[in-house]
């Protein structure tokens, strides 16, 4: 056996130098060190073992990490995260997922509460509009004429556009309000009636007679009987020459009437609202003298009747004396009248 002791070995011709035959092998003693410069390089063509007994690679956080580990160990869950280890003994796989809630204080900045949300900046802003900052660009669209009521859960709703003339009505506590048609155009009920049918007789004895209006001029809602009979009008019962409405409410209530006597003898003369006893108001007018008063005259009468809608009627009845004679009515639509208009259901 024999030593070589050199400093250096170089090839003698060429870049390479070459250690030995096949099969040969060469030995570094215990504790002896092979350092390869920087900028070096090992090429292995063939096999080399026994440079690691692990055979498990580990890894460093850094370089200065002291201790190799595996990603496992390395990997250290921080608040609401879990590692989870996957296909162990196989390709293993290691999975981080978020668990329980993230602190609103890792997500942006400002008020975190139920009253604010996180704007896409990372910032918390008020989830309520600052007052006057809604313009009407901002609201949505919806139909014209329709306004915006509320319903008995305080949401909003739509209130549907109505129709030409109709006016907003308020269907009280728990609806919203809707259009309909003004009360005093479609559901009030009014009449003018008139005598033309010839004059008639008073009597002689000074007792009221029911003027005999037989010629309507308008009977909205069809509650005048302009016949010497009684009739049924809307299901109800109406006396002859009387007005009996169905709807409940105060009536304005108007007549009057021109008597006369051909001799002069005409001493007074009285018209009155009269009819069903139910009938509030038995209003009167006319003229009273114990000398004769002439040839005619003409009283008159109004006021304000409460009717209850389901029988309730009212006539127009006059009187007059003429010394014992009968004093008559004169026939003409402006002498002898009779009307009525609903006022109000209150």
């Amino acid at each position: 056996m024999s030593e070589v002791k050199v400093n250096k070995i170089s090839p003698r011709s060429g870049t390479a130098v070459t250690l030995g035959d096949s099969g040969d092998k060469f030995t570094v003693p215990s504790g002896s060190n092979i350092t390869i410069n920087s900028g070096a390089s090992i090429t292995n063509d063939g096999t080399a073992t026994g440079f690691d007994t692990d055979t498990n690679d580990k890894v460093k956080v850094s370089t200065n990490d002291t201790t190799p580990g595996f990603l496992n160990g390395k990997l250290v869950a921080g608040t609401n995260i879990t590692l989870t280890e996957g296909s162990d003994g196989g390709n293993e796989t290691l999975t981080a997922a978020l668990s329980g809630t993230i602190p609103t204080a890792r997500l942006g900045t400002g008020t975190a509460d139920a009253t604010t949300f996180l704007r896409g900046d990372q910032t918390y802003a008020s989830a309520t509009p600052a007052d006057g900052s809604i313009t009407l660009a901002k609201m949505a669209s919806g139909t014209d004429g329709n306004i915006i009521s509320y319903d008995t859960s305080g949401n909003p709703v739509a209130v549907a556009t109505g129709s030409s003339g109709q006016i907003l009505t308020s269907a009280g506590a728990g609806a919203p309000p809707t259009f309909a048609d003004p009360a005093g155009e479609t559901n009030n009920i009014c009449f003018r009636a008139g005598l033309t049918s010839g004059a008639v007789s008073l009597g002689t004895g000074g007792g009221y007679v029911t003027i005999p209006c037989n010629s309507e001029f308008f009977d909205q809602g069809g509650c005048y009987n302009n016949t010497g009979s009684t009739v049924t009008l809307n299901g109800l019962s109406a006396p002859a020459w009387s007005f009996c409405p169905n709807r409940a409410g105060k009536y304005l209530v108007f007549g009057g009437a021109t008597m006369y006597y051909q001799n002069s003898t005409l001493r007074w003369g009285n018209i009155k609202i009269g009819g069903s006893a139910t009938a509030a108001g038995n209003a009167r007018s006319g003229h009273d003298s114990s000398a004769n008063y002439g040839y005619s005259m003409n009283p008159s009468v109004s006021d304000i009747v409460q009717l209850n809608g389901t029988g309730d009627y009212i006539t127009i009845n006059a009187r007059a004396y003429a010394g014992g004679s009968a004093p008559e009515m004169e026939s003409g639509s402006s002498h002898c009248y009779f009307g009525a208009v609903f006022l109000t259901s209150n």
